[in-house]
């Protein structure tokens, strides 16, 4: 065999090797596939936070044992996660614009992993499927950018909600409703979640020897260069009139602006999941997160309203999969089957807006946030919100809780509620609130009762823990 053929099939298998290579990653990426978003516990410490699903790519954090992780995708033996606080990564410095802690995208660009084995020199790896355009804001971790010893350049920001990393299947376990729950109430609440206000800088006290900034006589007459000037009788005393002086008040630090929306959240928190009204509370932050300016001074603030609102909309989903478990195993009973069908009967012939159960809301009470009543489903769906209901004066609607109401007003769809809010005219009372039945009489002794058995199986719970 010549030397050319042996440089020939050297080249050749290097090609095969490399083509290999190239057809593996895809497969690889196409692994990891979306689910439906739930919690999950770091198990171990010091479980390694990877840039991508596989052992061979880098590590960008080491996990401590008990960190709250979100996960969205499940591949063989990884899974994806958002990444938790305390993180970061990269973007190139030729990309951002840089003013005080806010770096503004001015070129496309999906960010970088950090490499915490090599740092900026080896975080080659992407952060983002979709690239972030320009005019999107980044909050700097430091303050200073970084360089790779080969002329690029880049500065350390703190990952955005889309930003994802991936860990080992077998470093976590889903977490249980309560440790989410002590989770969300534990959530630190650093003193950077305040804004910073003048209003906290204690006032400067004169040092003693210091001389006034200027020689001129004060214009409240209590400059010491002023001649003295016997008091007459009836005059005050100079400490007098000093004590009359206006005192100025240092302005309050102003208190947290959405106290009223984590009162509401910890009251949705121990509502039943079946009913809880976690999609109108979801609103409220949404609502709140979209009013934040994109400073870095609320960057504490939007990263809490976003906690919550992941939580509840993991609990919506949580929520949706109960009630599709509870109407499929559900069988009516003869009499609430002959309810619904007079209800529909009467919704036909009166042509009401809604008709369904008057409830209170725990979130709208008047309170916290403007009285409304809940509007419930009637039935196999009755822990369903079908509308929010306007409280009116006249009619003393809420006289009327627990009952079965047909009603007559204005509908309007509320984009942050996600459900209409009815305005009424008439409020019918269609069924009084249902009564404590009867106790069942006892079958006849000429019928043997039936055997106890126990059920084949039970409607599985679903949960963060499940």
């Amino acid at each position: 065999m010549t030397v050319a053929s042996l440089r020939d099939s050297a080249v050749g298998a290097v090609l095969k090797v490399l083509l290999a290579m190239l057809l593996v990653v895809p497969v690889a990426r196409a692994q990891v596939q979306p689910v439906t978003a739930y919690f999950a516990v770091v198990s171990a410490d010091e479980a390694p936070l990877r840039s991508g699903e596989g052992d061979l790519l880098y590590p960008v954090a080491k996990l401590t044992k008990g960190t709250l992780l979100r996960v969205d995708g499940q591949g063989k033996g990884y899974l994806r996660v958002a990444y938790p606080a305390g993180t970061s990564c990269f973007v190139p410095a030729d990309s951002v614009q840089v003013d005080g802690k806010t770096a503004t995208i001015t070129k496309a660009t999906r960010l970088k992993a950090f490499n915490m084995t090599t740092g900026f020199k080896g975080s080659w790896k992407d952060v983002l499927e979709q690239p972030l355009n320009p005019g999107a804001k980044l909050t700097l971790a430091e303050a200073e950018p970084v360089n790779d010893g080969r002329g690029n350049a880049a500065y350390r920001v703190v990952p955005i909600e889309q930003a994802r990393a991936y860990v080992q299947e077998s470093a976590v376990v889903k977490a249980t409703r309560e440790q989410i729950n002590d989770y969300m109430a534990k959530a630190p609440s650093k003193a950077g979640d305040k804004p910073e206000t003048q209003a906290t800088k204690p006032p400067e006290k004169p040092k003693t020897g210091d001389k006034p900034a200027t020689e001129k006589p004060a214009d409240d007459g209590t400059n010491i260069a002023q001649p003295k000037v016997t008091p007459k009788e009836g005059d005050k005393p100079a400490d007098t009139q000093q004590a009359n002086k206006p005192e100025v008040r240092q302005p309050e630090v102003p208190k947290n602006p959405y106290e009223k929306l984590e009162l509401a959240f910890d009251s949705v928190r121990k509502q039943p999941v079946e009913s809880a009204e976690f999609t109108a509370l979801m609103g409220e932050f949404q609502a709140a997160i979209d009013g934040l300016k994109d400073e870095p001074l609320n960057a504490s603030a939007k990263r809490r309203l976003t906690q919550r609102r992941d939580y509840l909309k993991l609990q919506i989903d949580i929520q949706a999969k109960q009630r599709e478990i509870a109407e499929a195993t559900q069988n009516l009973t003869l009499d609430e089957q002959k309810l619904a069908a007079r209800m529909k009967d009467v919704e036909k012939t009166r042509q009401y807006t809604i008709v369904g159960r008057l409830s209170a809301s725990t979130i709208y009470d008047g309170k916290r946030l403007p009285l409304m009543f809940r509007i419930m489903a009637i039935g196999g769906q009755s822990s369903r919100t079908l509308a929010y209901l306007k409280p009116d004066e006249k009619m003393k609607v809420e006289n009327k809780l627990g009952q079965i109401v047909g009603i007559v007003g204005e509908s309007r769809l509320d984009p942050t509620l996600k459900s209409n809010v009815i305005t009424p005219i008439r409020v019918d009372t269609l069924e009084a609130a249902p009564a404590t039945p009867p106790t069942p009489a006892p079958a006849p002794a000429t019928e043997p009762a039936p055997p106890e058995t126990k059920p084949s199986a039970e409607v599985p719970a679903t949960g963060p823990g499940r």
